[in-house]
């Protein structure tokens, strides 16, 4: 009899603290460019991949209708109790939806990816993708500011202690999304374009 092997919780030690932390070193910056573009899902149907505890959606929740993916536990309870009013279907684990959908959100998750699995999973949004959908991320881009690069550097060196992400730089996110069939089509900005949402479709 095959014996169930617990999911490894890289957040798990933080999952409380995250949203105030973040909040600590950002405000509401990171909140912003998670809620870019969203006053365009009304009656849309949407994906959320690695959507942490949910609370940068917090009182949008009537118009979230779709999937919620994340792969750790104690995110994704959160995440069930800050939009417990919305009509999304929480899912825990690696992104493996078969379903089709308008938007798919990727909120600060493609930093966190390798080369590889980042061109793969690019690969694989194409199929879940509807004719004219879109891709909307949010993330870190190359900072030009000292103190931009000295927290870039702190940030990645705390996920690598606590988390154990293997990258140790931010990927070049738009030769991915050009390599795998993508054309940008619209972009917000923050704190100098070391943040910004980006919204792309299928070329």
């Amino acid at each position: 009899m095959a014996i169930a092997v617990p999911m490894k919780d890289a957040y798990g030690r933080i999952a409380r603290y995250y949203s105030w932390l973040s909040n600590l070193v950002f405000g509401n910056v990171l909140k912003e460019a998670n809620r870019a573009f969203l006053e365009s899902i009304v009656e849309k149907s949407i994906m959320i991949i690695g959507g942490g505890d949910g609370k940068s959606y917090v009182g949008l929740e009537e118009n979230l209708l779709g999937e919620f993916w994340e792969k750790s536990p104690a995110m994704l309870k959160l995440a069930k109790k800050h939009l417990s009013g919305s009509k999304l279907k929480f899912q825990l684990g690696e992104f493996q939806s078969k379903r089709k959908a308008d938007f798919i959100f990727l909120p600060f998750v493609l930093d966190t990816l390798s080369d590889e699995q980042l061109e793969k999973l690019l690969l694989q949004l194409r199929e879940n993708l509807n004719p004219s959908g879109k891709v909307v991320f949010s993330d870190f881009f190359p900072p030009t500011a000292f103190l931009q690069k000295t927290i870039l550097r702190l940030m990645i060196l705390f996920f690598r202690l606590v988390t154990s992400h293997s990258r140790m730089d931010l990927p070049d996110y738009e030769s991915f999304f050009q390599k795998t069939g993508y054309r940008k089509v619209d972009e917000k900005s923050w704190e100098n374009r070391w943040i910004r949402t980006q919204m792309w479709v299928l070329a």
